[in-house]
């Protein structure tokens, strides 16, 4: 089985990275990659997160927020190697979250940014569907490596201590968000699918209110046929075109 593998579409000076969602890899955003590329000359990066794209789902557990956060750093200052001294930052789900976090860290490299499908407000993913989806997409990951079903429950068993650490660490990673979210400044873009079957598209959206009342210049687009992974979903190219829009009207410099 081929895994799949970070990428890089050249295009010009403006350069926009992109983010995955926990249980993904940059199969979530290699078509919104090649769109904004094709479509709009952007130069597009996308990269897989430590623990991601290695044919095991548990390997997911094996990493960190921190991890995260420091493999997107790394891909920031490879694109300013190559002289993108101005990034446009999205990411799926956890991916926002991440792109979120960096950009409060340090704002300076970017124009703007955006999250699809990312519950900033939620209080605790325990809330979401996403920890069901994630034992969901184990399971069919353990039977296609030759796991039955008693070796399947007691793979569960035994990984589920880290799983919970590990929805623990991204619920602090959330909170972190929110409690700096008062001082984010940067333009920004919120997609929600009416159809999401992890969270729920409300609060999603509910960022926009928060952020429009920091005056901070913000749009909201809910896309009434998408499920969670929007990105590659019915409504992708709708989707790229909105992003297109969106970054066609930020501040860069050339």
């Amino acid at each position: 089985m081929k895994l799949p593998e970070s990428f890089e579409f050249k295009g010009g000076k403006r350069a926009v990275l992109l983010l995955h969602a926990y249980t993904g890899s940059t199969v979530d955003m290699r078509l919104m990659g090649r769109g904004l590329n094709r479509e709009a000359n952007y130069t597009t990066m996308g990269i897989n997160f430590t623990g991601h794209a290695t044919g095991k789902i548990e390997d997911v557990l094996t990493a960190t927020p921190a991890d995260w956060v420091k493999d997107t750093w790394d891909a920031i200052h490879t694109l300013e190697e190559q002289g993108h001294n101005q990034i446009a930052i999205f990411g799926l789900s956890l991916g926002g979250l991440v792109a979120l976090r960096v950009m409060l860290d340090d704002p300076t490299p970017f124009v703007g940014g955006g999250n699809f499908s990312t519950p900033v407000l939620q209080t605790t993913i325990e809330q979401t569907n996403v920890p069901a989806a994630y034992w969901e997409f184990a399971a069919i990951n353990w039977r296609q490596r030759g796991y039955n079903d008693a070796e399947i429950e007691e793979r569960r068993l035994e990984i589920e201590p880290a799983f919970n650490q590990s929805i623990e660490r991204i619920d602090q990673l959330s909170e972190s968000v929110r409690m700096d979210l008062s001082t984010f400044h940067l333009p920004y873009f919120i997609a929600a699918g009416e159809e999401d079957e992890l969270v729920d598209p409300d609060v999603v959206q509910s960022l926009y209110g928060t952020l429009k009342r920091q005056q901070v210049p913000v749009e909201s687009h809910r896309y009434v046929n998408s499920k969670h992974a929007l990105t590659v979903g019915k409504e992708h190219k709708q989707v790229e075109q909105d992003v297109i829009h969106f970054l066609d009207q930020l501040d860069w410099e050339e």
